[in-house]
């Protein structure tokens, strides 16, 4: 597959119907809906900002070789990586790939620096249904950041699981939402902080005042030397069980 494939023309076809299927599944979707709405409310034109699927149109106008000049471009030995994870033999795998891989095509993709341009508005996405789902992003930071590890701290403390603060202070004492967390999505060259809410119309007023309090208590006074420290142990255990 990554050294000969030929894109089948039928092949083609088939993938491209469980994709449209996909991306319509996602559209019926508001909770999937509203993190596309955000990144592309952050970045607009940037290829950040466009969904990872495609649209309908682009779907449905991709050719054969589109797909081979994409293919011949960027599937080359400099822009290839190869992972391995469990309980392998280094020295036979080695073997392996460089008997399979040895007549990769050679060269090196050129990455071109987006720099993608920050934007905000508020943007409105009416659909008849009974909850409201919300979405707050901000820029973040890069993966090749040197504060990121401070950043997952500061997420799984903040917004990310039941015993961080949005959970507890939203839902659980309060119980204002059905659901509300926050998670931070590092690239290359950017990144992006988002607080997402799933409520009632009767709550909204109120869950945006919470999670802005809890924003401010947070930039204010930061995390408790308790909380840090448990923080840290969370993170940690969850990097084990990953």
């Amino acid at each position: 597959m990554i050294k000969n494939s030929q894109f089948d023309p039928t092949e083609l076809n088939r993938e491209r119907e469980v994709i449209l299927k996909e991306i319509k599944m996602y559209e019926d979707s508001p909770d999937e809906t509203i993190h596309e709405l955000i990144t592309q409310n952050l970045w607009r034109t940037a290829a950040l900002g466009r969904p990872i699927l495609g649209s309908t149109s682009t779907i449905q106008a991709m050719t054969q070789a589109d797909l081979m000049d994409l293919y011949q471009t960027q599937y080359v030995s400099g822009n290839i990586l190869v992972c391995l994870a469990g309980n392998f033999d280094w020295e036979e795998t080695l073997k392996s790939l460089n008997k399979h891989l040895k007549d990769l095509r050679g060269g090196d993709f050129s990455h071109k620096k987006t720099n993608p341009k920050n934007t905000f508005e508020t943007i409105l996405f009416q659909k008849d249904i009974e909850q409201v789902h919300l979405a707050l992003g901000t820029p973040g930071i890069s993966h090749n950041n040197p504060l990121k590890h401070a950043v997952i701290l500061l997420n799984a403390a903040f917004g990310s699981g039941m015993s961080s603060r949005l959970f507890q202070e939203v839902r659980e004492k309060r119980g204002l939402a059905y659901s509300v967390f926050s998670y931070h999505s590092a690239f290359r060259d950017a990144g992006i902080f988002t607080i997402y809410a799933a409520t009632s119309i009767d709550h909204l007023a109120k869950v945006l005042d919470r999670i802005h309090s809890e924003i401010i208590r947070v930039f204010r006074k930061g995390l408790t030397k308790t909380e840090l420290e448990e923080t840290k142990e969370q993170v940690k255990g969850n990097l084990l069980i990953a």
